[in-house]
């Protein structure tokens, strides 16, 4: 597991569309993951995309540790979010309510900073 090192900060990660991508181009990487078509939200909202998963703080040293549990990104069936890319941005997300022309589809949340591809990791 690789870690990506950021400033002392509140970010939104996202999930994206594109799947089993092994070469990353962080800026072509896709919308949020939204196979609802909803508009974007908070993760406790019911009308969000899949892939919208609110705010990340990171510490002093610029780590992030989160650990998420949603029920509208699964790991397997249509909607897997398994070898989608994982992105997170260089702002807060506004949540789809800080009226900026950006809200409704990304909350506002800035540049990608970092990304990775969602997978299973054996427990051996």
């Amino acid at each position: 597991m690789s870690e990506v090192r950021v400033r002392e900060n509140l970010y939104s990660p996202s999930i994206l569309t594109r799947e089993r991508e092994i070469k990353i181009e962080i800026d072509f990487l896709g919308p949020h993951f939204n196979p609802y078509r909803k508009a974007h939200g908070a993760p406790h909202d019911k009308e969000r995309h899949a892939g919208d998963l609110g705010n990340i703080s990171a510490d002093e040293d610029g780590v992030a540790n989160v650990c998420l549990k949603d029920l509208q990104i699964p790991l397997s069936g249509p909607n897997s979010i398994l070898g989608r890319a994982v992105v997170v941005h260089a702002d807060p997300d506004d949540l789809g309510r800080g009226g900026h022309e950006l809200s409704k589809s990304t909350g506002n949340a800035g540049s990608r900073i970092g990304c990775g591809i969602i997978g299973l990791q054996s427990a051996v």
